[in-house]
């Protein structure tokens, strides 16, 4: 999804249903969302991304989308200038954590799952892209087996 240039400000502390965070002039966008996470089934998976100029208001309405997500495992990773300069950074950012809490042989970092964990865990993958690919989507999908991802 890309934003506009509408105008972006965030109140915190004012309770709109469940979230803690209000965003104004963004109902499209949030409606938008809401629709998308709508549609996906138990179990299911899904990818949101949010584009735009900094300061805009990305991080605030991703904010609000994962309070709305109570009931599933959200993975965040932010795309920065300085982090586009470390190889694979945005696995690294959404299942380092997930990874080094799970043995190597564990579910979902198990089978062809190893190859994630390899990357993000030591920084080393003896694999190629489609490997890799490969890799991420077996990850998620025995996630997403589980519990909405």
């Amino acid at each position: 999804m890309q934003l506009g240039s509408l105008p972006y400000n965030s109140v915190k502390g004012i309770d709109a249903g469940r979230s803690t965070m209000v965003v104004v002039e963004r109902e499209r966008e949030l409606s938008v969302l809401r629709s998308v996470l709508d549609s996906v089934g138990v179990p299911g998976a899904q990818t949101l991304a949010v584009v735009g100029v900094p300061g805009i208001g990305k991080s605030a309405l991703l904010t609000v989308v994962a309070e709305w997500c109570d009931d599933w495992l959200v993975l965040g990773a932010r795309g920065t200038p300085l982090g586009s300069q470390v190889p694979h950074g945005v696995l690294v950012q959404l299942f380092a954590g997930l990874a080094r809490s799970a043995g190597r042989e564990e579910q979902p970092f198990d089978g062809p799952g190893r190859t994630l964990r390899d990357l993000v865990v030591n920084g080393v993958v003896d694999a190629d892209a489609t490997a890799l690919s490969y890799s991420l989507h077996w990850v998620v999908a025995r996630l997403a087996a589980e519990k909405r991802v």
